[in-house]
């Protein structure tokens, strides 16, 4: 039995706290446009990023207690990469500072329940101002000023800009290794599955945590995959005609199977990869047959005996597919008046429906059907200014789909400030702590954008202050005062609110606790030696 300790009050509360800290101070020197990259030990090779979220993912301390306050935060890092694809050094900034300055008054006596409650209210205020203050992306300059806060290159924001504003929000993007230096971008016929792989053991890449099919054949199951016998006959098959990278797709999948599909990997016997049916509320056998569409596929369904007897026609191709661990990107050359046909039926039965959420799920079917997918090969002269280009691309593509999606606010850590004057304006504020709280934690990007540029931030947030208007800020990058909005240096939307509410939502949870039950680290034996 493993033995454990009890920790309460003040010695969980410093513990989870002193955690936080450092992985704040691991990753808050790469934010704004003079952060710097950040070198991590793979064992393998080091790798360079300036990306906030690859960064956390490797942080792990030695410490208990501080390694579970160091992961709570983490997930408000991932969780914001996950929906917005950026601003996730901002979610670890403003976690940290609202855990420290909550701290201060839960040490002092103040009830913590009460003080998080607070808190929460003080969210919901935050998120109606950056709403407010929201701008649609009305051209391909407005994604081109969003690209070139997230990729700090103009050329290359120009290049993205132009790619994935014309193929649209819905696009799906494959980024690629190339031998020849440079960034290059092709539309082609892609189809995004907000699914990823279900281990991670899966990936051909452990670097980007990604797994790559080439010329792969697709098996789609409607049901749900309970032996590995069940789709053995058609690995076989696979195996038979040659092809070792094959993507299977069921409504779900036991540990057994996966299990040997990773087994089967790992001797470099099949390249398997599974992932679960797209989930569209009510419709994800219609779903699986869209992926079928697209692949040329046949859905194999329970109780037809096909999984045991398999034929080749049954099974999908497809050019390419890029599997992460959220999301599966196939591309493919449909038959495109099937494409055009499906989406008219789907189309049909929308103008049909009353009820708004199944509206909306059958616009999204429609529209990823006639989505195209952008792939973008990167060259550089080294593995490791490759990599840390490809996280740079990357950042700045879900960014720009994110402004797309929700429109843009004013940058610079300029929408907090923004939502601070609306919080000042809360009656009762001198009693409310969880407004301070929250007040002193929005006014952390601004300033550690300014420290990581060399400027003093009190003066320089006194001074836009002093100017009261919501546009009005500091350009970092030439050290002057500017309209952010005519300069072009904007955020999405998306991806400042998921920082901010990701940020308040494990800080919630951490702020709660006092009491923490942790393993006791079992101490080596010393063997006696002989003299």
């Amino acid at each position: 039995m493993i033995s454990k300790t009890i920790l309460k009050d003040q010695e969980v509360l410093k513990g989870l706290q002193s955690g936080v800290n450092k992985l704040n101070d691991a990753v808050k020197n790469s934010l704004g446009p003079s952060g710097l990259n950040i070198i991590i030990d793979t064992q393998i090779f080091p790798q360079v990023t300036s990306d906030g979220v690859t960064a956390v993912k490797e942080v792990f301390l030695k410490d208990r207690i501080e390694n579970i306050g160091a992961n709570i935060v983490k997930e408000a890092s991932i969780k914001t990469s996950l929906e917005a694809g950026d601003g996730t050094t901002t979610s670890v900034v403003l976690a940290n500072a609202i855990i420290n300055n909550a701290i201060k008054y839960i040490l002092s006596g103040y009830n913590s329940m009460e003080l998080v409650k607070q808190i929460k209210n003080a969210e919901k205020i935050v998120v109606k101002e950056l709403n407010k203050i929201t701008k649609e992306v009305k051209d391909e300059n407005d994604v081109f000023n969003v690209a070139k806060i997230s990729c700090r290159d103009e050329e290359l924001a120009k290049k993205l800009a132009h790619i994935i504003y014309n193929a649209g929000k819905d696009v799906a993007v494959a980024i690629e290794d190339s031998q020849i230096v440079g960034v290059e971008g092709e539309v082609v016929n892609g189809f995004e599955i907000e699914r990823g792989f279900y281990s991670p053991f899966m990936a051909t890449n452990m670097n980007r945590m990604e797994a790559e099919l080439k010329d792969p054949f697709v098996i789609i199951f409607n049901k749900r995959i309970s032996r590995f016998q069940d789709i053995a006959p058609s690995l076989d098959l696979c195996l038979k005609e040659g092809v070792k990278d094959i993507l299977v797709i069921a409504n779900d999948f036991d540990n057994e199977v996966i299990g040997n599909c990773v087994v089967n990997k790992s001797k470099g016997i099949a390249n398997i990869v599974c992932i679960k049916a797209p989930m569209f509320y009510n419709y994800t056998r219609e779903a699986l047959e869209d992926v079928a569409l697209f692949t040329g596929a046949k859905v194999i369904d329970t109780g037809f005996g096909l999984e045991k007897d398999p034929k080749i026609e049954n099974f999908g191709r497809a050019n390419k597919i890029i599997i992460t661990k959220d999301r599966t990107t196939i591309i493919a050359e449909p038959d495109m008046e099937a494409i055009k046909e499906r989406v008219s039926v789907i189309k049909d039965q929308e103008r049909k429906l009353k009820e708004e959420l199944s509206k909306d799920q059958l616009k999204k079917r429609a529209n990823k059907l006639l989505a195209k997918a952008v792939t973008i090969k990167v060259g550089a002269y080294s593995d490791y200014e490759q990599q840390e280009l490809k996280d740079r691309i990357d950042d700045a593509v879900r960014a720009i789909k994110s402004a797309m999606e929700e429109g843009i606010v004013v940058g610079g850590g300029i929408a907090f400030l923004n939502a601070i004057n609306e919080l000042k304006k809360e009656k009762n504020t001198e009693t409310n702590w969880g407004i301070k709280v929250v007040e002193e934690a929005l006014l952390e990007p601004i300033k550690q954008i300014a420290y990581n540029s060399g400027y003093t931030p009190e003066v320089i947030i006194d001074n836009i202050n002093t100017k009261k208007d919501k546009e009005y800020g500091y350009d970092f990058a030439k050290g002057e005062y500017v309209n952010m909005i005519e300069k072009g240096i904007v955020d999405p939307l998306k991806v400042v609110r998921c920082a901010f509410q990701n940020a308040v939502s494990v800080a919630s949870i951490l702020l709660t606790a006092n009491t923490a039950i942790i393993i006791n680290e079992e101490k080596e034996p010393e063997h006696l030696t002989k003299s």
